[in-house]
């Protein structure tokens, strides 16, 4: 369906809250054993992530589309959109590997003689890679993003119409990445050390 200016446009925000505690926990490695105690020791091995990567960066996007034929020339623009979709995100060693695409809206007045309201549609496909240190391709990454920039702007193509558009964004990633470990740790001795 066309949009107009008249148009109504409602968006329905959703808002996730979490909390996040990170605690060293001390655990017993081994008893030495000397002349007068001598414990039978059992042993277990435990595996967990450990988090190697915990970091925020910005990833700056740059991307540029034309109007189709048969759209007319911007005259001057009224009203724009950007979102960001399918995102998707990968370590590597040369650091996080960002891939999605924009989806593009934008309102503008055409430069024929009647000044017609026009509106063009489109999706964009980006790619782009933010350097971290210490970067392990097997890590598991858990990565959030907020858009806190963006710019739009119409340039003149080579015949020198307005028929291109550029847009701009900055995209605020919390970047967190885990790894698997494991650890041997002292599960019960026997006679206890508390004994005595």
């Amino acid at each position: 369906p066309s949009r107009g200016l008249g148009d109504v446009y409602k968006r329905q925000v959703s808002i996730t809250v979490t909390c996040e505690e990170i605690k060293n926990a001390k655990v017993a490695a081994q008893i030495s054993e000397d002349e007068g105690c001598k414990p039978q020791q059992l042993f277990k091995d435990y595996e967990y992530a450990q988090m190697d990567v915990n970091m925020r960066d910005n990833l700056r996007i740059k991307e540029s589309m034309s109007l189709p034929n048969g759209k007319t020339d911007i005259s001057e623009l009224v009203w724009d959109d950007v979102d960001v979709r399918n995102v998707s995100t990968r370590m590597t060693e040369d650091g996080l590997s960002v891939s999605g695409e924009l989806s593009v809206f934008i309102m503008y007045i055409g430069n024929d003689a009647a000044g017609s309201v026009q509106w063009y549609e489109t999706a964009v496909p980006f790619t782009g890679i933010i350097d971290v240190s210490g970067a392990d391709p097997d890590s598991i990454c858990y990565v959030g993003f907020n858009m806190t920039g963006k710019n739009i702007d119409v340039r003149p193509d080579y015949d020198g119409n307005n028929r291109d558009i550029a847009v701009e964004l900055v995209l605020d990633m919390d970047i967190r990445s885990y790894k698997d470990s494991k650890k041997t740790c002292l599960l019960y001795t026997s006679p206890s050390p508390r004994d005595g």
